[in-house]
């Protein structure tokens, strides 16, 4: 117990500092005043992440969910990540001279190699793992219906993908860096721990959406209480962080959709001018090359968190096709486990009787109990 309370108040530490740097990487973006498009949804990623955090700092302040530990990696490099974010922006505008509403250097922000579309579709993949993490919690205690199930499934799997698509990219961008030969440095230092981080993390990210689906698949489902035995939870019935679980996910689905064609378009054009041997990029620092290496570890992480998310979402559903029944007959398919059933096309003859759900032992008892009393 005492070890459950202390994995609680240092979870609970981490993710108020994570909420407070978030704010203020948002403030910071914010005073800028900028209408960019590409500006404008980082501070939706940023608004959104930092809901995700509100909704698992309640949880936890109720939950000894001791689950919710391997979360710890990822919110320390998300906050990391925003603490390092709101210094570079700081410093773009320190020595400028100029008010920061006329700022307009966007596009050469740099960070880890990538610009601010890339840091923007790196915090939505800490979001989504957060909140893969948080609706496995909810999970635990909620009944849900096939269909919610099942948009958490895919969220899950998409999760996944972006995932191990930014764990390709943060490799990619090391084998870049270390062909450079770069002089080691302190600086140089810095950023190869940087990108090891963030490695790191995504491992552990994608752990725990494979803990998370594994737990999909082995979960039972239960009949709500005095409800019909097929009837499982609605949407207005879940807690708020359920609904928020899947809200976000399905935001930042969208949001990767958005930019991954610009992002492709930006990292082509790198390639080339690597290729090329110009000077229209500098040399990346060891800074540079620390940072991406967190990146990717963190990004490995984040990946194993929607694996296990996934191997949760398929057990526990039995699948009944072309169910049928002649006159007065009588068939019945009945699980006292709370599992689902999910019914594709069923027919019975006259007075035949069919029945298909999840039910209590007690009220299966009383059932048979009736039948042999006619």
């Amino acid at each position: 117990m005492a070890e459950a309370l202390g994995i609680a108040s240092a979870l609970i530490a981490i993710v108020t500092a994570t909420i407070q740097t978030s704010q203020t990487l948002y403030d910071t973006i914010q005073s800028f005043r900028s209408h960019q498009r590409s500006v404008q949804q980082l501070l939706d990623e940023l608004s959104a992440l930092k809901e995700v955090l509100q909704s698992l700092d309640t949880h936890i302040q109720i939950e000894d969910d001791a689950n919710l530990a391997s979360l710890k990696t990822p919110l320390l490099q998300c906050r990391r990540a925003c603490a390092d974010f709101d210094t570079l922006m700081t410093e773009c505008t320190k020595y400028s001279g100029r008010p920061r509403t006329s700022f307009r250097g966007w596009v050469k922000v740099r960070y880890m190699e990538s610009d601010i579309h890339g840091f923007t579709s790196m915090l939505a993949g800490y979001k989504s793992t957060i909140a893969i993490a948080l609706g496995d919690a909810n999970l635990r205690s909620a009944t849900v219906t096939i269909q919610l199930l099942g948009e958490y499934k895919d969220m899950i799997h998409s999760t996944t993908q972006d995932l191990e698509d930014h764990l390709e990219d943060i490799n990619e961008k090391l084998s870049r860096l270390a062909s450079n030969n770069i002089p080691s440095s302190p600086a140089v230092t810095t950023d190869i721990d940087r990108i090891q981080n963030e490695r790191d993390s995504t491992e552990v990210c994608l752990q725990i959406c494979a803990k998370v689906q594994a737990h999909i698949d082995t979960m039972r489902l239960r009949p709500i209480p005095g409800s019909p035995p097929s009837q499982g939870m609605s949407c207005r019935d879940l807690g708020h962080a359920t609904v928020m679980t899947l809200s976000t996910l399905d935001h930042c689905k969208q949001m990767i959709a958005d930019n991954v064609s610009e992002l492709h378009r930006h990292q082509d054009e790198n390639k080339r001018r690597l290729a090329r041997g110009t000077s229209e990029i500098s040399l990346p620092t060891e800074t540079d090359i620390q940072s991406l290496k967190k990146e990717l570890d963190s990004t490995k992480e984040c990946l194993a968190i929607c694996n296990a998310a996934s191997q949760r979402a398929v057990k526990g559903i039995h699948v009944l096709e072309d169910m049928s029944t002649g006159h007065d007959g009588q068939q019945l398919f009945v699980s006292t486990l709370g599992d689902l059933f999910n019914v594709k096309g069923a027919s019975t003859g006259d007075r035949g009787i069919q029945f298909v759900g999840s039910v209590s032992e007690e009220a299966l008892r009383i059932f048979f109990q009736s039948q042999t009393k006619k």
